[in-house]
């Protein structure tokens, strides 16, 4: 049978208070279980099984064992979507003889070739398993598991609400997963308990230790193909918009007490290329619902906003100053003055993704990707134009990316500080674009034009950085603490970077004439 079931990474106190949280508003519990599950995992040593994402394991549910074998192992933000082969067995050791797919059989059989079987680790967990039910129609099991993978020596701690869907349509297991969690911050589970498991066992039999040090999400590649549609590319663009917003939300959430700046930052990229992305397929797709998302995006897209310009005022304008400072000009009271202001700043940030609205904007965004619930509010002509060449539309988005570009820079020269704002937003949302669909196009001549943008791009943001140098001064900063005072050292901060601000915009001119006479690689 196919078993469709939704992940959910928590921590073992918030696990806890998902587990106190027994109604919610549209669904009823019919029954609770509480169980221990010992299960042992197998492979073949040269892990054909894991290779083949494949899982077979023997369960002990403190009633019996039971043989399961799920063919299609993984997660794709925190879905998956298996076949299952559970039986009974009095056996502590496989045995393919039960699986009662004959097909499925032979082909685990074929993989197997012989070889033989082995224990490669085990889960221990304490599950609370509750069946929600919402009308006639919708059924969903959901487990709250608390316990660890275990590989001799070695162990890692699993937390996380699995919710299964045993009937009904797939969005409901998005609606019962925000009313269960509310204001709970949790992430989607990136790794199954056998992924977590062969991780363990794999490091054990390379002698090596064992990392679960926590990097930032970044966008990652957009892989699309050229039979791929306009629609098909919307999906993969918007699932990598999710992955690094709510992995980046729960990276800060945990380290909400350390200075994980790289959180902050790609976390406000995520949002502003999901919200890039809303644009760009603004002609096909003005669903209501998105434009909300939207707007909650950049709610707090603003907040993470306040705390990057003080990450960037702190680490890119002052630090690399301190070498140059003249005699009597001392920087430690200005920063100390500005981890406070960040400290302020970080404890809002981390309230605004501790919220429930938090929680319904991933949520929310992750059924849409997965259902396509867009296509419920759309007439057949935009049906039909979703449908085109993932390639066509991106030549067109591109081309009115350009062009927004062009039309601002016209009179480059003579922009007004606002409009150089202007010029540098467009200039990024025509950087996001391409970079949505870059896959689609030849990989030199891209890169070509990448780089020049790039490069006039770090110009406008070193501009756009200097500019909040005028922020210092009206900022409301605590008082020095030494007999050095905070005014002078923010006059020679200010001062450096606006007199090097006047040749950076006579270079940003001419990085401008620089890509426009780079090919447009989009035009075919």
């Amino acid at each position: 049978m196919n078993e469709v079931e939704l992940k959910l990474s928590v921590s073992s106190e918030n696990l806890a208070k998902a587990l106190a949280r027994a109604d919610c508003a549209d669904f009823s519990v019919e029954d609770e279980k509480t169980k221990k599950l010992v299960s042992i995992y197998f492979d073949t040593p040269d892990k054909r099984l894991k290779k083949a994402s494949t899982t077979l394991r023997i369960r002990n549910t403190g009633s019996g064992l039971v043989q399961t074998l799920k063919v299609g192992t993984g997660l794709t933000r925190g879905l998956s979507n298996t076949r299952e082969f559970e039986v009974p067995t009095e056996n502590t050791e496989p045995d393919l003889a039960l699986i009662e797919d004959e097909s499925v059989r032979a082909s685990v059989a074929e993989l197997l070739n012989g070889s033989e079987i082995v224990a490669r680790f085990e889960t221990r967990i304490d599950r609370v398993a509750r069946d929600f039910v919402r009308g006639p129609a919708t059924e969903i099991e959901v487990a709250f598991d608390n316990g660890k993978a275990v590989a001799k020596s070695i162990e890692q701690e699993i937390c996380e609400i699995e919710l299964e869907l045993k009937s009904g349509p797939v969005e409901e297991l998005y609606i019962l997963a925000g009313q269960i969690l509310g204001d709970i911050p949790f992430n989607f589970s990136k790794q199954s308990k056998a992924e977590i498991g062969h991780a363990l066992a794999d490091c054990l039999e390379a002698d090596e230790e064992l990392s679960w040090s926590i990097e930032a999400t970044t966008a990652g590649k957009i892989a699309l193909g050229q039979s791929e549609t306009a629609e098909d590319a919307l999906v993969s663009i918007l699932s990598s918009c999710l992955t690094q917003i709510a992995g980046n939300r729960a990276s800060l959430i945990q380290h909400a007490n350390n200075d994980r700046i790289e959180f902050t930052h790609q976390m406000r990229v995520g949002l502003r290329r999901f919200r890039s992305a809303l644009k760009v397929y603004e002609s096909l797709i003005g669903s209501t619902a998105l434009s909300e998302m939207g707007r909650e995006a950049q709610r707090l897209a603003t907040y993470l906003g306040n705390l990057r310009d003080l990450d960037v005022m702190a680490t890119d304008i002052i630090g690399p100053l301190d070498d140059l400072r003249p005699e009597g000009i001392e920087f430690t009271d200005l920063l100390k003055a500005l981890d406070s202001a960040r400290d302020a700043v970080r404890e809002d940030v981390i309230k605004q993704l501790e919220t429930e609205r938090a929680n319904h904007l991933i949520l929310q965004l992750a059924r849409f990707i997965q259902t396509r619930e867009w296509r419920q509010s759309l007439n057949t002509e935009i049906l039909e134009a979703l449908d085109m060449p993932a390639r066509e539309f991106a030549n067109y988005a591109i081309q009115k990316r350009w062009k927004a570009c062009a039309k601002r820079a016209k009179h480059l020269e003579k922009l007004t500080i606002e409009e150089r704002h202007d010029l540098r937003k467009a200039l990024k949302k025509l950087r996001y674009c391409i970079e949505f669909f870059k896959s689609l196009y030849d990989k030199e001549q891209t890169a070509v034009f990448i780089k020049s943008l790039k490069q006039l791009q770090d110009v406008f943001g070193y501009l756009n950085d200097v500019a909040m140098t005028d922020r210092l001064v009206a900022m409301d900063l605590p008082a020095a603490e030494t007999k050095h005072p905070l005014l002078p050292a923010i006059g020679f901060v200010a001062g450096w970077h606006k007199a090097r601000a006047d040749h950076a915009w006579e270079d940003a001119q001419d990085r401008w004439k620089e890509l426009k006479e780079t090919p447009r690689f989009w035009r075919d």
